[in-house]
């Protein structure tokens, strides 16, 4: 089954151009290729806004509010996108003809059997995201989940973002990524000779070496 992330809402690696760029520097570069060991799994008691206990949408795996809502046909019972992906994936070697036994009522179901809510009903959906979440970075703001999960992963300024250079390991706020960025002792420039990227600080650079190999490896590339 594949996933349903989409340009708005995905949890994969993304790469933004900042503002701030030195001279002779390359375009520096962002990423939030970094998802803690709780994410994106649903959202627990301490981030819903209201009654928690009295909430129709927790998942059957995670025992949250379901993140990106899928709902099993035949018996109801909603999970998280994410959780009900990987259930079927650890489990996929067991299923069979009979399919998967349902977390909550053991009813045995299919994958083909799992709809994401707004395919199911738009009723269904809107009733789910009248929800009100906090987010889970405690930057103070609360929106319904499906605003929810773009601030999460694109807006929060709270939100743990790794370095994109290569071998620079640090993990910090997005925030503070943008000055680190212009500091990293792994950060690239442009060579004023060749106009190749380097490390900053290399005053090995051959900038004969460096155009054949790039030639070459776009050769390579092209065949």
């Amino acid at each position: 089954m594949a996933s349903s992330y989409d340009a708005k809402r995905s949890y994969y690696h993304l790469k933004m151009p900042l503002r701030n760029i030195k001279k002779n520097g390359i375009p520096i570069l962002k990423s939030i290729n970094f998802r803690p060991s709780d994410f994106p799994v649903g959202w627990g008691i301490d981030n819903i806004v209201g009654d928690f206990d009295k909430c129709q949408y927790i998942c059957g795996v995670c025992q949250g509010l379901a993140r990106i809502p899928m709902e099993i046909s035949k018996c109801g019972h909603c999970f998280c996108e994410y959780c009900i992906l990987e259930l079927i994936k650890h489990n996929k070697s067991n299923m069979g003809s009979r399919g998967l036994s349902c977390p909550y009522c053991k009813q045995l179901f299919m994958i083909s059997s799992c709809s994401h809510f707004e395919k199911i009903s738009n009723i269904l959906f809107k009733s789910y995201n009248k929800n009100l979440v906090r987010c889970i970075y405690e930057c103070g703001k609360s929106y319904d989940p499906e605003r929810m999960n773009q601030h999460e992963c694109w807006i929060c300024p709270k939100r743990p973002v790794e370095c994109p250079n290569l071998n620079c390991k640090i993990i910090l706020p997005d925030s503070e990524m943008e000055k680190h960025l212009i500091v990293c002792e792994h950060r690239l420039i442009y060579c004023k000779f060749c106009r190749l990227p380097k490390l900053w600080n290399d005053s090995n650079h051959n900038c004969h070496k460096e155009f054949t190999r790039t030639i070459e490896s776009n050769i390579i590339n092209s065949l």
